[in-house]
């Protein structure tokens, strides 16, 4: 098995993130209009609050597939990267509609100040670890 950098911290950013989606799927089931357009802006309010929740679940979803079978499988590291992109579309997705509503400026706060740059350190991380593992593929 090769080893990762920084799978410990990895595996628990994932979690926070799918218990984020967990809670925004709640909050969408519970409250009939759970993103308003004048929060999170209207290209993010005509998807529905349950796709963004699942998306927000379903990618960090995957990461932790990457990272679990991390070494036993080639395609390990692209798992992860591909999760991490999923996440960083989502983001920057939403940061930019929130960027143009009236009320969206802790929208844009949180996500691109808490969120985008984790998810771009270890993006980073994983397209190193893929790159190492290519130039050590001996087969």
């Amino acid at each position: 098995m090769t080893a990762m950098v920084d799978r410990a911290e990895q595996w628990r950013f994932c979690f926070r993130m799918i218990w984020c989606g967990v809670a925004f799927l709640i909050a969408a089931k519970l409250m009939p209009d759970a993103m308003a357009p004048n929060v999170y802006g209207q290209a993010a309010y005509d998807i529905d609050a349950e796709t963004w929740a699942l998306g927000f679940i379903a990618a960090p979803l995957l990461v932790i597939y990457g990272i679990h079978i991390n070494g036993r499988a080639l395609f390990s590291p692209a798992l992860r990267i591909i999760g991490y992109l999923c996440l960083l579309g989502l983001f920057v997705y939403l940061i930019c509609s929130a960027w143009h509503s009236p009320d969206g400026f802790i929208i844009v706060a949180f996500g691109g100040f808490f969120f985008v740059p984790s998810i771009l350190r270890y993006l980073r991380v994983n397209i190193m670890d893929a790159a190492a593992r290519i130039r050590n593929d001996t087969r």
